[in-house]
């Protein structure tokens, strides 16, 4: 007769030899035998997760771990399997508790240190990944990832040097070297940069990514006619995302075309549709019968900026092809570049074209001004929602501090999404209250953030949306950019002039992370400002 522990040593040796349902028959009929085999269970969770089922899997994991607490490879199989469901904050709890049992298991510490990566705690991920190269020496993999998540956490030299690591133990990791291109971008060295990602494409000229990058640093550089020709090569990238091959009509290169219908539309987020409208000022003096299909939030700026166009909405990458028969031709607006931005002598522009209803902003402006307030109005704002780089591009609100406190001025909100939490602990260490409007909702209408934005004296923000439609408003705005790649490359390696707003100054960082230098130049020059602002204002 066959025994419990026969049934159990049944289902291990079929799951060795990868035979997934023959080993959850002899593992189902252990557990039948008994219900306190916590190593059945164990075997049966992962026998679930193996077959994809990832639900039943914790279930029986977390049994086997009720059942005997110092089943640690239990522990990390449930780790392993709220991962596999996205459950990153329960998994990086197991993962944690695994650390702690088995501190000198790589294995723990990589899962741990992927889990806070996807958490955006890019720190303590950072901190997990060394502890596992202790143990790892000759992974180049880890010092990679190790690197990558010392750099979106700020830690630049940190980065270098794991990346270097990973380098040397593996020459031929091309992840290693672009990485190792990001690093001189933080350091504001984009020549060197470029040399690395020239040097992959030599070796291999099908490789997006250093491709991509490499159009972006020309761009950045200001290698314009060279990185237009890169940019334009990224809808035959699988990883990219835009709007080509959707319409059966040839692309327009900047040719003669009579009176031929041209459909042109925007690309990525709002602050970059807003940026790149700059350029339909141009494009209309040429080619006048034209149609721009944008995303639904810029459809009423653009037109209120363009009322002689049809102006179309576009759902995310998504052309409306019903409306769209009669075009012969078809344009990316960013592609448009390579036609009206070859050169930097080319941005001859203000920059300022969109149209904002005034009765609107003067009614905001009185709201917000009492009687005998000899305040400006500056309105602030100091992150960006860009999933990849908010991290590089937004500055804490309590680094705001010594401005807000020291100007005499109105400070304004102009903050988009939630900012309650953060303004509240400002409130609260500070004693100062920013102007904060409930009736304006950026999010849901763009236009009226325009109005509030009109309504200001200064903009002073990071680079987000809020700096583009303050440039093409034309209302006066500083605005605070980072070095590295959370830099966009529109505003090109070491320009503190803005081409394509005359109303914006560039305040760049000197050091990647490092916002105090700005900071305190934007807190010197605002000094002069408000005398300025006082004399005009008398």
């Amino acid at each position: 007769m066959r025994t419990k522990t026969d049934h159990l040593s049944s289902a291990l040796r079929y799951y060795k030899s990868g035979k997934i349902k023959l080993a959850e028959k002899y593992c189902t009929a252990a557990l039948k035998e008994t219900k306190v085999n916590a190593h059945a269970f164990h075997l049966m969770g992962v026998l679930k997760s193996k077959s994809g089922n990832q639900n039943e899997s914790i279930k029986y994991l977390e049994t086997a771990i009720r059942l005997d607490q110092k089943l640690i490879e239990a522990r990390f199989n449930l780790g392993k399997a709220h991962r596999d469901l996205g459950n990153y904050l329960e998994a990086s709890k197991h993962f944690r508790k695994v650390c702690e049992e088995w501190p000198s298991k790589p294995e723990a510490w990589i899962e741990l240190g992927v889990v806070l990566g996807h958490l955006k705690n890019y720190r303590d991920s950072a901190n997990a990944y060394e502890q596992a190269t202790y143990f790892a020496k000759t992974n180049a993999n880890l010092f990679l990832e190790l690197g990558v998540m010392r750099l979106f956490s700020g830690n630049i030299e940190e980065a270098e040097k794991a990346i270097k690591i990973s380098i040397k133990l593996d020459k031929s990791n091309t992840n290693s070297w672009i990485n190792l291109a990001v690093v001189q971008e933080n350091y504001g060295k984009i020549n060197e940069a470029i040399k690395i990602y020239d040097n992959l494409l030599i070796k291999n000229p099908e490789h997006h990514e250093a491709a991509y990058r490499n159009a972006l640093a020309k761009l950045s550089s200001g290698m314009l006619k060279k990185g237009w020709e890169l940019y334009k090569k990224r809808s035959d990238w699988g990883q990219t995302i835009t709007c080509h091959g959707q319409l059966d009509i040839p692309y327009w290169r900047g040719e003669t075309t009579g009176k031929h219908a041209l459909l042109v539309w925007t690309e990525q987020g709002l602050g970059d549709e807003i940026l790149m409208g700059t350029i339909i000022s141009d494009l209309v003096k040429k080619h006048k019968n034209i149609a721009i299909a944008c995303s639904d939030k810029i459809v009423p700026l653009f037109s209120n900026a363009f009322p002689n166009q049809q102006i179309l909405q576009r759902n995310q990458n998504s052309l409306p092809k019903n409306k769209t028969k009669d075009f012969k031709f078809q344009a990316s607006l960013t592609e448009l570049g390579s036609v009206f931005r070859t050169n930097m002598k080319s941005f001859k522009n203000s920059g300022n074209f969109l149209k904002i209803n005034t009765v609107e902003s003067n009614k905001l402006r009185k709201k917000y001004i009492k009687k005998h307030d000899n305040h400006p109005l500056i309105g602030i704002s100091w992150r960006s929602a860009n999933q990849k780089t908010h991290i590089q591009k937004s500055i804490p609100l309590m680094e705001w501090e010594h401005i807000v406190k020291e100007v005499p001025a109105k400070f304004v909100c102009l903050q988009y999404g939630d900012t309650s939490d953060e303004r509240h602990e400002f409130v609260k260490k500070t004693g100062i209250k920013l102007l904060f409007d409930h009736g304006v909702k950026p999010l849901e209408n763009l236009e009226s953030f325009a109005q509030q934005v009109q309504a200001m004296d200064l903009v002073i923000s990071t680079t987000n949306t809020t700096v583009h439609i303050a440039g093409a408003i034309g209302k006066e705005v500083w605005n605070l950019v980072p070095l590295g790649t959370g830099r966009p490359w529109y505003w090109f390696a070491n320009e503190e002039r803005c081409l394509w707003y005359n109303s914006m100054k560039i305040y760049s960082q000197e050091k990647s992370g490092d916002w105090g230098i700005p900071l305190q130049r934007i807190k010197k020059d605002l000094t002069e400002w408000i005398k300025n602002w006082q004399n005009q204002a008398l």
